[in-house]
């Protein structure tokens, strides 16, 4: 289960991916909300670099919980 801890997160805690060449990138989180499951709009394209990550909330099938984070600066 990937995301199963996603709840667990909060502003400010690092997020790290890595790619298939097992380069290492951090993102920081900078908002955490719950939502509709129907709602959309946290995928919205915007001009930073970040990643939303979208999960189902574990006590209530019908929402979910979604984490913003953007690419640390180095």
């Amino acid at each position: 289960m990937m995301f199963s801890k996603l709840d667990k997160l909060n502003k400010n805690d690092s997020v790290f991916i890595s790619d298939l060449n097992k380069n290492k990138l951090e993102y920081i989180v900078y908002d955490k909300y719950t939502t509709n499951e129907k709602d959309i709009s946290c995928t919205k394209k915007t001009s930073n670099i970040e990643v939303t990550l979208i999960t189902c909330n574990s006590n209530n099938n019908n929402k979910r919980i979604v984490i913003k984070a953007k690419m640390k600066e180095t």
